[in-house]
């Protein structure tokens, strides 16, 4: 069975981290500094300054997995900068299903979709993640952007990101779209999270789609 994961981001839309917390737990993002501040077990606030990569900040985070915390990378790598790039939210009640947190694009320079069967209490063993198209389109004044696929071990905090592939971009007002004829029909990473990201010198200010699946390890059309 295939699990179909297609999404478009556009602006600020796409996912930073997915937080989960204990009952009644609330989160926030400082306007000023993108500082996380949560309330409930003992509560704690995550310096950007010194947890200066979402890494660094899911790996905080899950440090209070004892009162309930528990958080995820999505859209973002480990070594992406933290620093002030989640959108500003006011104190909110993070529900069973767990709470998103939105990156600013204008900070980040970067949308991103990822294709991943990670929940709270799911991971990517066992599974075969799927890229099989991508559609972009960068429409700042000027400048580049590329496209890169990644496949990413978030098993193992010390493992590289592997680019298994890249295509140069720009400012256009055309869609691309990719994998291009005869280069291949699918990207796969088995039992890692795949992540498409577009990286511009300025805010994107396009949108990013990606088509893609999740299934269980075994023939890719089984």
């Amino acid at each position: 069975m295939l699990f179909n994961r297609s999404r478009v981001v556009t602006d600020s839309i796409d996912v930073g981290i997915r937080i989960w917390g204990p009952p009644g737990a609330t989160i926030a993002v400082d306007a000023a500094t993108g500082d996380l501040t949560a309330v409930g077990g003992t509560g704690w606030t995550v310096d950007m300054t010194t947890y200066n990569t979402f890494g660094l900040v899911v790996d905080y985070i899950n440090s209070w997995a004892s009162e309930g915390w528990k958080a995820k990378l999505i859209d973002v790598k480990r070594s992406d900068d933290s620093q002030n790039t989640l959108a500003t939210r006011s104190a909110t009640a993070i529900p069973a299903t767990g709470l998103s947190l939105l990156k600013d694009t204008a900070v980040a320079l970067n949308l991103g979709v990822c294709i991943t069967n990670q929940d709270r209490d799911q991971d990517d063993v066992g599974v075969a993640n799927i890229v099989t198209q991508i559609v972009s389109l960068n429409t700042y004044g000027s400048g580049t952007s590329i496209i890169y696929v990644y496949e990413l071990n978030d098993g193992d905090p010390t493992a590289s990101e592997r680019i298994l592939a890249q295509w140069a971009g720009g400012a256009t007002t055309a869609e691309q779209t990719l994998p291009l004829y005869g280069t291949f029909d699918y990207l796969m990473a088995q039992g890692r999270r795949l992540l498409v990201q577009m990286v511009g010198s300025a805010a994107c200010t396009g949108r990013l789609g990606v088509v893609g699946v999740s299934k269980p390890l075994g023939p890719i059309l089984a």
